[in-house]
């Protein structure tokens, strides 16, 4: 479940979109493409202090991990 806040979408076009979310305190907290309503290519995931944690790549909705 995100926890974040949506603030900021732009659309790329076909049914595309960059997705920010960001923590309540201010800092991002995610952001990815989103393609036909589900995560496309690749996502980065931010810790309060600003910090990356976590990188996923996504390909038509499916998930594969990449190390930080």
């Amino acid at each position: 479940m995100i926890k974040g806040i949506l603030n900021n979408i732009f659309w790329l076009g076909n049914k595309e979109r960059i997705t920010i979310y960001y923590h309540k305190r201010g800092p991002k907290q995610m952001e990815g493409t989103m393609k036909n309503g589900k995560s496309e290519g690749l996502w980065i995931f931010w810790d309060e202090d600003g910090n990356i944690n976590l990188t996923e790549t996504y390909k038509n909705g499916e998930i594969g991990r990449a190390p930080v």
